[in-house]
């Protein structure tokens, strides 16, 4: 009986905080906390200084383990946890969480009395930044550490575009929104398409600069709206040109090299390119074009598909905020490039990991992805997961085919990676995936192009190997078919 009435008063209580804070308030996560999303409880900080937790449930637990606590708010993009002597009255913060212990009610005020020590000191007031940005200003490098204005090392989760000119739909102002505001993405990377294995990509930069600039401002105009940081990433596998890059470089960097919000990436994924063999050579003639008007972070590709930071981590560019390219693939890359990226850092270089994708094998867990985000987390790595678009063919895809690409989706068309990066971002419990299909063992092929990947390419035919849709496995099942276009003979070739 006395259990009973004890779930009939917080469902009570939750219903009455539903009733006067709007929907979103009131989410019972234990028998603890009851919590706020997007909400800033402010009140008094019990503590100095934020403690720093992975999520808000342990913050929760942090603050009920802890004498004098009736609440805390949570900072979702830098994991600090505001453990909470009194509440205050909530106002709307959309990146942070924010519970309280027994009492959800905001702790009235009490009434001043005369004190011969003076008159009471003003609550020390909450996290008062609304996004990333307002958080976190301009980046730069510190050390072997990206840094924000304040000079705190700086953690940024989001999410990267597919290649411009295969996923146009999805390059679109709405889903940037969406994705800001409801999977709380603190960054959004802009892969324009130049070129790959194949040499130019069709309908990429090279043929369609007017077409791809245009879908590239509107990703990063809405960025700056939403108040999240956007890479413009010169997309290219293989070696990057600078006659092709700078004139590019140039013009975005003039438009948009003034706003805090945007980091630059000088070359996606160079590979069979050593650094000290054209490659580092290659970034010093882009940084200076850009660095005529931004000062911004510079983020720099390192060879092998931009896995060797060790390499370039050993003769590093001279300019002072540049950072160098990780990229990652849970069911391909593990301790061993996790080992490149440590040494890297006691060389004193910073890391940003620009992509990275899920466990794609249908391992049936997120093990070796866990065991990544971790080692950014303990590092300080900011990083972008790839990706915004709607392939099945690719596990990484975070919808289903023939999705919307302007967001708004139902829990049934996000994928299992899909599940896994929102509850990452937004800090909450992540989710067990269902085991997807492995490749069947007749035609299972493994490649390390574009990232990596093992598919059945039972379905590979020379007929069938005549249109390049970007995807992993296209380049790795049909690298030894010839085709005839145009009345020319292209060969692609494995990377």
């Amino acid at each position: 009986m006395a259990a009973s009435l004890l779930a009939w008063i917080i469902n009570f209580v939750a219903s009455v905080l539903t009733w006067l804070w709007g929907a979103d308030y009131a989410v019972s996560v234990s028998d603890q906390c009851i919590v706020s999303y997007g909400q800033n409880n402010a009140g008094t900080n019990l503590e100095v200084s934020p403690r720093s937790t992975d999520t808000y449930a342990d913050c929760c637990s942090q603050c009920g383990a802890t004498a004098g606590c009736v609440g805390y708010t949570w900072v979702r993009d830098n994991r600090e946890c505001w453990l909470k002597s009194a509440l205050g009255l909530p106002h709307d913060d959309q990146y942070v969480v924010s519970g309280s212990m027994k009492a959800p009610m905001p702790t009235p005020a009490p009434t001043p009395s005369p004190s011969p020590s003076g008159p009471t000191p003003p609550p020390t007031p909450g996290p008062a930044c609304s996004t990333p940005v307002s958080c976190h200003g301009a980046l730069k490098k510190k050390g072997n550490r990206i840094v924000d204005k304040n000079g705190h090392n700086v953690e940024l989760n989001g999410l990267s575009m597919f290649w411009s000119n295969w996923a146009a739909p999805f390059w679109n102002a709405d889903v940037v929104r969406y994705l800001a505001s409801d999977w709380k993405i603190d960054i959004v990377r802009c892969p324009v398409g130049v070129s790959n294995s194949g040499g130019p990509v069709s309908g990429g930069y090279l043929s369609d600069p007017s077409g791809n600039k245009a879908r590239l401002y509107a990703v990063v105009d809405a960025a700056i709206e939403a108040g999240i940081y956007a890479i413009i990433d010169w997309h290219v596998e293989g070696r990057c040109d600078a006659g092709q890059s700078n004139p590019f470089f140039a013009e975005v960097a003039a438009k948009y090299g003034h706003h805090e919000n945007i980091i630059f990436e000088t070359c996606n994924e160079p590979t069979g390119w050593a650094w000290n063999q054209g490659l580092k050579a290659y970034h010093e003639s882009v940084i200076p074009t850009i660095r005529q008007h931004s000062q911004n972070l510079i983020v720099c590709g390192t060879n092998t598909w931009s896995q060797d930071v060790d390499d370039a981590s050993h003769d590093q560019l001279s300019d002072s905020n540049v950072a160098y390219t990780l990229h990652f693939y849970s069911s391909m890359h593990k301790q061993s490039i996790r080992d490149k990226a440590s040494t890297a850092l006691s060389n004193g270089a910073a890391i940003f990991v620009t992509e990275w994708g899920t466990e794609q094998n249908g391992e049936g867990n997120f093990d070796e992805t866990n065991t990544w985000l971790e080692f950014l987390r303990q590092n300080s790595i900011s990083n972008a997961n790839w990706g915004i678009y709607d392939k099945d063919s690719e596990a990484w895809a975070i919808v289903h085919q023939g999705s919307s690409p302007t967001g708004h989706w139902s829990d049934g068309q996000v994928t299992n990676s899909g599940h896994f990066v929102r509850a990452y971002f937004e800090g909450k419990p992540q989710p067990h995936p269902s085991p997807g299909p492995s490749p069947s063992p007749g035609g299972a092929k493994h490649c390390a192009a574009r990232g990596g990947c093992d598919c059945d390419c039972s379905w590979a035919a020379a007929g069938k190997c005549g249109g390049d849709d970007g995807s992993c496995c296209y380049s790795c099942c049909c690298s030894s078919f010839e085709i005839v276009r145009n009345n020319q003979t292209a060969l692609f070739v494995s990377i």
